[in-house]
């Protein structure tokens, strides 16, 4: 199944000199071709049903707003996007010759688990579009999904979930030097749930970040002619967002320990709705225990804001400058694994 949909941009492009060489490229106001993001959904269909009784967004569709949106204010471009689901019977992968870049979402599915056939043919899709040297971009399950396909483990996390906010996620000095944490707090926090983890890291992938409870929380993968950057955590997700999801997850989380009960789950799914409604509830914010490393979208979606400039710009220009049989320049990791 896919779903085509095209955003334009309110924003003007910056009239700027262009650069197409290795980290970031500019584009004129007279460019008025858009840039085209595959998004890949990884929830089965029952999980996004449960998804929007929830009152949830679903998983493709928060990441294909958020590309947008970083598009757009990021370098000043529209930008338009076809939303698949590969864990759909009968799915037939797209032509990856049409997109500019493409974006991972979450997914209540294991990677870990390869006897599962949507998780095998999401695996042949990421592996294409390495293969096809296409920038992608992913986070949780789309982060672990590319790092098994490239030769990386990914198992349970032995310390169990990871729910609500990781805290004190810290950038090594990788992570400090790389294009993809530029403006970026060298310690913060971000929405995450998630219970895998990756474990191993093939040769030509770079671990980034960390915190306690997760050893790897951000890497740069380059497989081969392809070049991943992912997350464990989840940029896409505002307050509201994650609201509904601990809302449809309560059960669960209950049952885990997260809350004593369903009413306590409720109560703080309360307060968190009450404060993506009035921001400025900075007592809210102090009983939560939210930052504005969370709070502000700018900084919770700068590192997609650097994909977008750093790898996907740069490959739209040159998809534009040469033909789609020629081998189109990486963008490189500009770091060695260790």
């Amino acid at each position: 199944m896919l779903r085509r949909v095209a955003a334009r941009s309110l924003l003007q492009a910056p009239k700027l000199k262009l650069k197409l060489l290795h980290t970031t490229a500019t584009a004129t106001p007279d460019d008025h071709d858009e840039i085209r993001y595959l998004v890949i959904d990884g929830y089965v269909k029952t999980g996004r049903d449960v998804l929007e009784a929830g009152g949830a967004t679903t998983a493709g569709q928060l990441y294909a707003n958020m590309l947008v949106k970083a598009t757009e204010r990021g370098v000043g471009r529209s930008a338009a996007y076809d939303l698949i689901y590969p864990a759909d019977p009968g799915f037939v992968a797209p032509d990856l010759s049409k997109y500019h870049g493409v974006g991972w979402s979450g997914s209540s599915l294991a990677v870990h688990e390869r006897d599962d056939p949507s998780v095998v043919q999401m695996m042949n899709l990421v592996r294409q579009s390495f293969a096809h040297s296409v920038p992608q971009f992913g986070s949780c399950f789309g982060l672990q999904l590319a790092v098994a396909t490239a030769g990386g483990v990914v198992q349970k996390n032995k310390r169990g979930k990871e729910l609500g906010v990781a805290r004190k996620i810290r950038l090594n000095a990788a992570g400090r030097a790389h294009p993809m944490y530029e403006g970026k707090p060298s310690v913060f926090d971000a929405f995450s749930s998630h219970k895998d983890e990756v474990r191993v890291i093939q040769p030509g992938g770079l671990q980034l970040a960390s915190n306690s409870f997760t050893t790897v929380q951000s890497v740069c993968l380059r497989y081969l002619k392809g070049e991943f950057w992912g997350l464990q955590y989840h940029p896409e997700y505002d307050l509201h967002e994650m609201a509904r999801l601990l809302h449809c997850r309560r059960e669960v989380n209950t049952q885990l320990g997260f809350f004593s009960d369903l009413e306590d789950a409720d109560r703080f799914v309360d307060l968190m709705e009450e404060l993506a409604e009035d921001p400025t509830r900075d007592d809210l914010a102090w009983q939560i225990g939210y930052d504005k490393d969370v709070l502000d979208e700018d900084i919770r979606t700068c590192e997609v804001k650097n994909f977008v400039k750093h790898l996907v710009l740069p490959y739209f220009m040159q998809c534009r400058e040469q033909p789609r049989d020629k081998e189109v320049q990486d963008v490189s990791c500009r770091q060695e694994v260790a």
